[in-house]
């Protein structure tokens, strides 16, 4: 450890791994010099009175974004909590939920389309279709089943 100190406060360096050390603490340096500028410099703008075009926010732009997305997670809570349609999606999804946000969104394009298809209800499924118009029973080709609260049943009419 001291052999290795003497060579790095040598005038001059002969090895390359110490002329490497060496550079590397002069880099380690200048970013603690510069750190501790900014430092400085930081705590002397917190303390001086604000110049400039009112109104000033002495908040940071995270403490704006988080506000505003909690905020926006509110309203979003509240407005489906109060409105009356979406009566299929209602039966899937409860509220506004950043889980399933993350794990729709963690699927492929034609996975997601045919989940959002599934829960609105507006999808090629025949009690779809036969409210639109394009089928003539609404009852599953497969089980026969049919339909009750907008689900299809097997066994059921």
């Amino acid at each position: 450890m001291i052999a290795a100190l003497k060579a790095l406060s040598s005038p001059r360096m002969r090895s390359p791994l110490v002329q490497e050390c060496g550079e590397a603490l002069e880099e380690l340096a200048r970013y603690k010099e510069e750190n501790e500028k900014a430092d400085e410099l930081a705590r002397h703008g917190s303390r001086e009175q604000c110049h400039g075009p009112e109104p000033y926010l002495g908040i940071t732009r995270r403490q704006v974004t988080v506000a505003f997305n909690e905020w926006a997670e509110s309203a979003l809570g509240e407005h489906w909590r109060l409105s009356r349609g979406c009566r299929q999606a209602r039966e899937f999804v409860s509220g506004p939920n950043r889980s399933r946000v993350a794990w729709l969104l963690g699927h492929g394009r034609n996975t997601l389309n045919r989940l959002i298809g599934v829960f609105t209800g507006h999808c090629r499924l025949r009690r779809h279709l036969s409210l639109m118009g394009v089928e003539d029973n609404p009852n599953c080709p497969w089980c026969g089943g049919g339909r009750r609260n907008g689900f299809s049943f097997p066994g059921t009419v």
